[in-house]
C-alpha cells in the first residue's frame, strides 16, 4: 500500500499547480448538482485534491455545515488550503491515505456524514471494494456515497498501459480492469451495503482526440524518450510518464514499445483510428436507514 501512495504522489505533486486547467472542475460542478449538499450537512470530500469538489461543498452547506477534505498528496492540498484562505472557507483538509481513515476516526472525522465525496480516485486503490465499505461505516443512516470510475471505452491509453503492467510485470497504479460497464460500480457499492440512488453515463469532458492505430512505436517514443530531461518534456508526456514510467526504463523499454504498437492497433476501430476521450460512470449510493452497511 505504500508503495501505491508513493505512485499517486508522483502522480498528482507535480500537477498541483496546474490541476485545475482541466475539466475537473466541471466535474466538481456536476457533483454538487449531482448530490445537492444542503445547508447544514457534514460533508466528506476524498481525494479532495486542490479542493474543487470541498469548496462547492462548503459554499452549499454554509456556516453551519461542515466539510472535510482528504488526500494524500500534500502540494494539491496545499493549493486547496490557500485558495479555502482566500476564499474565506473553513474546511478541515487532512493530509492522510483515504483506504486508511481508522486512525482519524474520532479525533478528525467523523462516522455520521451526510454525504462522502469521491472524484475520479477510486480505479487508483488496489481493493476499491474494501474500500467502499469503510467509507459506508462513515455514513449515517440515510447518508449517501458518490463517486465514479472511467467508462470502459474511455482513456483508452489508460487500459492499454494497465494490461502491458500486469504482462511485463510492472507496476502500474490503477486499476480499471474491473470495470466492464455502468453495472460494475454499481454491483460494487451494493456489494457494500448500499442501495443505489441513481447512476449515469457523464458527457465528455474533454473533445474526442484521434489517434492512428499504426503510429504505436512513434508515439511511445514521444511518451518515453530514451535521452531526455524531464524539464524539456511536454505537459502531458510528463503526467504519462508519472503513470507509468517504469515501462520506459532499460530492460524494458524494447518489449513495452513493441507491445504498446500491438495493442494499439488492436484498439483501433475499422477505420484504424484509435478515440480517445473522458468519460465517466457516476453513481450515488445511500445507505439503507436501517440494517448494516
Amino acid at each position: 500500500m505504500k508503495d501505491q501512495v508513493t505512485a499517486v504522489q508522483r502522480i498528482y505533486n507535480p500537477r498541483s499547480s496546474n490541476y485545475d486547467d482541466s475539466w475537473h472542475p466541471a466535474l466538481a460542478a456536476d457533483y454538487i448538482t449531482w448530490v445537492c449538499p444542503l445547508p447544514g450537512q457534514n460533508v466528506l470530500d476524498l481525494a479532495c485534491g486542490t479542493g474543487l469538489v470541498s469548496l462547492l461543498a462548503k459554499r452549499a452547506v454554509g456556516p453551519t455545515g461542515t466539510v472535510t477534505g482528504i488526500d494524500v498528496s500534500d502540494r494539491m492540498m496545499d493549493v486547496a488550503k490557500q485558495k479555502a484562505e482566500i476564499q474565506g472557507l473553513g474546511i478541515d483538509f487532512i493530509h492522510h491515505d483515504i483506504t486508511d481513515l481508522e486512525p482519524l476516526k474520532g479525533s478528525r472525522i467523523r462516522d455520521d456524514y451526510d454525504i462522502i465525496t469521491c472524484t475520479t480516485a477510486l480505479v487508483l486503490l488496489e481493493d476499491p471494494a474494501k474500500a467502499v465499505k469503510q467509507w459506508a461505516g462513515l455514513l449515517k443512516p440515510g447518508g449517501r456515497l458518490i463517486t465514479d470510475v472511467p467508462t470502459e471505452d474511455s482513456q483508452p491509453l489508460g487500459l492499454i498501459y494497465e494490461e502491458m503492467g500486469r504482462e511485463l510485470g510492472v507496476k502500474v497504479p490503477f486499476y480499471r480492469s474491473w470495470v466492464k460497464g455502468i453495472r460494475s460500480l454499481q454491483e460494487l457499492m451494493i456489494d457494500a451495503g448500499f442501495e443505489i440512488e441513481s447512476a449515469r453515463r457523464t458527457r465528455e469532458y474533454v473533445a474526442t482526440t484521434e489517434i492512428e492505430g499504426n503510429t504505436g512505436q512513434t508515439l511511445f517514443d514521444k511518451q518515453f524518450p530514451e535521452e531526455i530531461e524531464d524539464d524539456e518534456r511536454d505537459e502531458r508526456t510528463r503526467q504519462v510518464g508519472a503513470f507509468v514510467g517504469e515501462l520506459g526504463t532499460p530492460g524494458i523499454r524494447e518489449k513495452a514499445r513493441s507491445l504498446f504498437a500491438e495493442k494499439l492497433r488492436k484498439a483501433a476501430g475499422a477505420d484504424g483510428i484509435v478515440k480517445c476521450y473522458d468519460r465517466l460512470y457516476v453513481t450515488i449510493g445511500r445507505k439503507p436507514l436501517t440494517g448494516n452497511a
